[in-house]
Order: structure tokens, then sequence, then C-alpha cells
């Protein structure tokens, strides 16, 4: 069990693998130190790993999973 969020949007733009802003936000999100989500589910193939993942339900969302403390 844990807290995630699920983010279909990035400066007014509807989140997609053209979305240039997304693709920013997300390198953004993955390069976070402390507090950097568990997991994030995300379109784009090439930031597989560590805790990154693509596969075909976020295509058109990030999403961003923290473990719950405890």
């Amino acid at each position: 069990p844990g807290r995630a969020v699920d983010i279909s949007a990035v400066d007014g733009q509807v989140f997609s693998a053209s979305c240039r802003a997304c693709r920013i936000f997300t390198e953004e999100t993955i390069a976070l130190g402390r507090g950097r989500p568990d997991q994030i589910g995300q379109p784009w193939g090439d930031l597989v790993g560590n805790g990154t993942f693509s596969d075909g339900d976020h295509q058109n969302h990030l999403h961003a999973g923290w473990r719950q403390a405890g």
C-alpha cells in the first residue's frame, strides 16, 4: 500500500508522449533527490529504470507513487 497521484496535464497541455512540457516535467521528476516518487509511470521507453516504467496504461498521464512510510 502507498500513496499515488496521476498527472494528466502540464502547463495546460494534455499529457502525451508528444508534449514537450510533459517530457521535461517527467525528466525533472525523475531527477528529484529526497522525496522523489518510488515509482513513476510515463509514456517514454527511454526513461525506464530505477523505479520508472512505461506501459500501455501510462501513455496519457504521469503516475507518481510513494511507498507508505513505516
